[in-house]
């Protein structure tokens, strides 16, 4: 009896063990038929997010196609079929910067026709426009102006977070070019732009390398981001609502998936990416001012310069480029890549502050100072000696370069360098 007993017990807890199970079992498959659903909701982006099913507040519209987007191609391995939308998706953006350039008299589009002297005058205008507008900036503040970014950590945080969907594809726009498939033709054009691309990346240094510097900035203000790729990211409760940022990134992760096919477009995209911009100099001072680490942007006011730098490189990317299409196609054929470079380049440009100012196409006689357009040795004075003259010369093309960037430096070399590097300039 005891042993019947026991056996009857037994079974009494194994028939309750398996009903737990079953209800556990399809409990599990109707919530994850549930979460599948969502998941594949296109008009949900926080579908991708982990914790998606118990969400309240969801992204709809723009903001949520372009979110979808970027963590799609944040892992295109698994996401290949989305190919034909992202193609589509770039032609898209490349029409509506185009068109919206248009309304700008000082856009590239100014340029009818191709030839390095205008392009090399043209970026050395915006370069000047960037410089004084940085000037106007520092006299603001030097006649008590408040800071124009963020005023403290608090908003340095929540500027921060607002551009990391941007600032955390650094270099995506040039991450397919070079490949193996490039035709051999192309190679010695492509190869500057990778190079543009190794940069961008700390040519294997990780304490240059830009994201992982972005990265590090978004630590230490405490911005509670996840990796770029996680599909949280994209969670609304993060607080990036803004869908230009979100756009312009998904244009860096688009412009290069196609580079046999849109390469004017990449290598437009690319000249005008370098380009140093007002946002970075302004927050390179602010962020100081507020006792955070600002070498993300100091090292971009380096690396982006037209002299050697990255803007030299994009300039000169581009020029080779359409040298060879000249050569190897014809006049017709140039015309047409130099409208798609201009195209790439408005594309970027969209994203970006409009510049103000028109620009004026130089005659071909000008002499240009910058991106290492030297001045005759007939300028400098002939009693020096001919190492004297290189290191003048270099001076100059650098000061040059600079434009008004040295104009907070309150360094002293004999006397003032501000003071100094202006006469260079204009010497």
């Amino acid at each position: 009896m005891p042993h019947h007993h026991l056996s009857v017990s037994s079974l009494h807890y194994y028939v309750v063990f398996a009903s737990i199970f079953i209800a556990a079992f399809l409990f599990s498959r109707i919530f994850r038929k549930k979460a599948s659903a969502l998941k594949n909701d296109e008009s949900i982006v926080d579908g991708y997010a982990q914790n998606a099913v118990n969400k309240k507040i969801v992204d709809t519209g723009e903001r949520a196609m372009y979110k979808k987007l970027f963590h799609e191609l944040h892992h295109l391995e698994s996401n290949s079929e989305i190919l034909p939308r992202a193609r589509d998706q770039l032609i898209l953006q490349l029409a509506e910067a185009v068109e919206t350039e248009r309304r700008n008299p000082g856009s590239i589009l100014s340029i009818a026709e191709y030839s390095k002297i205008n392009i090399l005058a043209f970026i050395q205008q915006q370069e000047e426009l960037t410089g004084h507008e940085w000037d106007a900036y520092l006299a603001r503040r030097k006649g008590g102006g408040k800071p124009e970014l963020f005023s403290n950590r608090d908003t340095a945080r929540t500027w921060l977070r607002e551009f990391a969907p941007l600032k955390l594809v650094d270099g995506a726009w040039l991450g397919h070019t070079h490949r193996v498939t490039t035709p051999f033709a192309l190679r010695h054009i492509t190869k500057d732009a990778w190079q543009v691309m190794a940069e961008e990346y700390g040519d294997g240094i990780l304490a240059q390398h830009h994201v992982h510097l972005y990265s590090k900035l978004l630590h230490d203000v405490d911005a509670g981001l996840p990796e770029a790729h996680d599909p949280d990211f994209i969670h609304t409760r993060h607080g990036m609502d803004n869908v230009q940022v979100w756009k312009g990134a998904v244009a860096q992760l688009l412009v290069s998936l196609f580079p046999h096919e849109f390469l004017p477009e990449i290598l437009g995209f690319n000249l005008h990416f370098e380009l140093l911009t007002l946002n970075t100099m302004i927050a390179s001072k602010e962020l100081e001012e507020v006792k955070l680490d600002a070498y993300y942007f100091f090292l971009h006011i380096s690396i982006d310069n037209s002299h050697s730098g990255h803007t030299a490189m994009a300039a000169e990317t581009v020029c080779k480029y359409m040298d060879h299409v000249q050569r190897s196609e014809g006049d017709e054929a140039a015309r047409s890549a130099w409208r798609r470079v201009q195209a790439g380049y408005c594309l970027s440009s969209s994203f970006s502050a409009p510049q103000a100012g028109t620009y004026s196409a130089p005659s071909h006689g000008c002499q240009l100072s910058t991106l290492n357009a030297h001045r005759p040795e007939e300028d400098f004075e002939q009693d020096t000696n001919e190492w004297d003259q290189k290191i003048l010369q270099l001076m100059q093309a650098k000061a040059q370069a600079a434009g008004k960037i040295h104009c907070g430096s309150q360094i002293k070399i004999g006397r003032d360098a501000n003071n100094q590097l202006n006469q260079l300039c204009s010497s």
